[in-house]
């Protein structure tokens, strides 16, 4: 994609704590570096100012772009922000219903990071990891065991430690899955991981809401149908490698999205400022 009028621009990112805050700060640092933006580190010297929080962007010269990036929650209070970053459409869509200030959907698309695989283990067979919390991971299982329990399916759900194990279930993280599965409730931060990690997904519908799915194993009408699906990956898990495409795709997407949010966003961009020394 051309510059859509980035290059040579100031921008300065606020620091992100660990998590997801700071991979979408990392990649918009990344993104915006390929469209010529030039990093700085201070907002005073800054021509687009881009933070999670609207006290931030206070720091902010006058004259420059304040852009509220806001995540998955829409923002009660926005501040001096000029303009506001959402992480989806249906987002975007949603603030511009409730308020005067612009809104662009500038997806987190994170670079794909796929892990060496685990070895097998036999005695867990199929190891899937629940996208979500504590919670999501409690739901699946008993969505999922009276399922497993009549297939005799092989298979674990990996547990961090702390939860529960017990029938279908052991301890373990991400790292040691050979499959994530998406359910209702996962969020943005979830997606992303799950989209990076290089490990096939099978997801609800409702946990892949707001990606665009090319298989109809992302569009699983709720927990059961998820449950069975992951049964019969356990049973043939070289299937799973079926999903690779369609996860490209899905990865794609996002790119296409993301890069069209800023150029989008380059329409509010203000008259070039003069300023101090850029951050190399």
């Amino acid at each position: 994609m051309a510059d859509a009028g980035w290059r040579g621009r100031r921008v300065w990112l606020a620091p992100a704590p660990a998590g997801f805050a700071a991979d979408r700060r990392a990649a918009l640092l990344t993104r915006l570096a390929a469209l010529g933006a030039e990093p700085v580190g201070d907002a005073a010297a800054a021509e687009v100012a881009v933070a999670p929080d609207a006290a931030a962007l206070a720091a902010a010269p006058e004259g420059a772009l304040r852009i509220l990036d806001a995540g998955a929650e829409l923002p009660a209070a926005t501040g001096t922000a000029g303009l506001v970053w959402t992480l989806r459409d249906e987002e975007e869509w949603a603030f511009r219903l409730r308020s005067a200030l612009p809104a662009v959907a500038v997806p987190h698309a994170a670079p794909s990071a796929p892990r060496q695989p685990a070895p097998p283990d036999p005695a867990l067979g199929l190891r899937l990891w629940v996208a979500g919390d504590a919670a999501a991971r409690a739901r699946m299982i008993e969505a999922g065991r009276e399922v497993w329990r009549r297939t005799l399916a092989p298979l674990t759900v990996l547990l961090p430690g702390g939860e529960a194990a017990g029938p279908f279930a052991a301890a373990g993280d991400a790292a040691q899955a050979d499959a994530v599965l998406l359910p209702a409730g996962a969020r943005v931060p979830d997606q992303a991981a799950a989209l990076a990690s290089g490990l096939p997904v099978l997801a609800e519908a409702a946990g892949f809401a707001g990606l665009r799915p090319h298989h109809p194993l992302h569009a699983l009408p709720d927990a059961a149908a998820l449950a069975r699906a992951a049964t019969a990956a356990a049973y043939d898990p070289a299937a799973l490698r079926a999903l690779d495409l369609p996860l490209a795709a899905t990865r794609r997407a996002l790119d296409l999205g993301a890069d069209l949010g800023l150029a989008r966003s380059a329409a509010h961009l203000p008259p070039a400022l003069p300023g101090p020394g850029r951050l190399g």
